[in-house]
């Protein structure tokens, strides 16, 4: 971190729970946080972010794709944004590895980040490109694994089974697009019970994931009656599974805290076919107008 440039950082509102953590560390260390918002579309806010820009900004990370809603971020804008002004850009590409082509973005970052079970590779795996230009000094110093950047062991077999799971990654292989549009033109036929998240413009939106709220509902009772119908979904990043407060995209957006909870998280993947994506929507409107009684009652309370 360039500490003689300053000790300010700016994040997006809706980062992984992993960089808040680690600015919360940093926070403790001296250095100032801002969080960006999202638009209602699940956009970061290109003018609040240039607003939050001083002369003593020294990295900004902001999320390739969200994780919760599937919105893709204007990464080449805010790299315009943040280069003249000698300012780090990184790019957490963990949700967008492997299904979008990252190739046009790591020239113009600084560092991105990527893991291994996002591609059907092992989970515990990940990697991390660093500018060569860019000297890192280690949190831990005196470590010799990972040139110094990481101490520990290294999994070789894990690495290996990445690498191969990363080469074997096809997103082509399913029409997610088509996908998508089955699911929400079901939903859409009661669409009165359902507000879905994201953005309307295809070049802003990752087909595979779906956020969405069932109105009068808590997404937690939705999540339990899919699987017990046998459809895995979540309500919201896995890496929030058991925290209580608002997932960090819903409070992003400004979402009222008693409406984030109704999210739901649907993600579709190379087994999906439009024959189950089907099937998963008959069974989420049957649950949808199920709760809607007891849900509009638990509002009149």
């Amino acid at each position: 971190m360039p500490r003689k440039k300053g000790q300010h950082i700016i994040l997006s509102a809706a980062e992984h729970p992993s960089l808040h953590s680690a600015a919360a560390y940093l926070e403790g260390q001296g250095f100032r946080i801002s969080l960006i918002p999202f638009t209602a579309n699940g956009i970061v806010d290109l003018h609040a972010l240039e607003e939050a820009i001083t002369e003593d900004t020294t990295v900004v990370s902001i999320q390739h794709c969200n994780p919760e809603i599937g919105t893709i971020q204007p990464i080449h804008a805010i790299s315009e944004l943040v280069k003249p002004k000698g300012i780090y850009l990184h790019s957490d590409c963990v949700q967008s590895f492997g299904k979008l082509s990252i190739r046009d973005i790591s020239p113009i970052v600084d560092s991105l980040s990527i893991s291994s079970h996002k591609v059907y590779g092992p989970k515990g795996v990940g990697a991390v490109y660093i500018d060569p230009r860019i000297r890192v000094v280690p949190l831990f110093p005196g470590a010799t694994q990972e040139k110094g950047f990481r101490g520990g062991t290294v999994n070789v077999p894990g690495i290996a089974s990445f690498v191969t799971a990363a080469e074997l990654a096809d997103p082509s292989e399913v029409d997610y697009v088509e996908l998508r549009s089955v699911f929400l033109n079901k939903l859409n036929e009661h669409k009165e019970l359902f507000t879905i998240y994201g953005s309307q413009q295809q070049s802003e939106q990752l087909p595979q994931i779906v956020g969405l709220c069932v109105k009068h509902s808590e997404g937690q009772l939705i999540m339990l009656e899919l699987n017990r119908r046998g459809f895995a979904v979540s309500t919201g990043s896995a890496c929030q599974v058991g925290q209580q407060q608002s997932s960090t995209t819903m409070s992003a957006m400004k979402i009222p805290a008693h409406l984030a909870k109704g999210l739901v998280r649907v993600s579709f993947g190379k087994t999906s076919t439009s024959e189950n994506v089907t099937e998963l929507a008959n069974v989420l409107l049957e649950v949808a107008v199920s709760t809607q009684t007891k849900g509009i009652l638990l509002d009149i309370i």
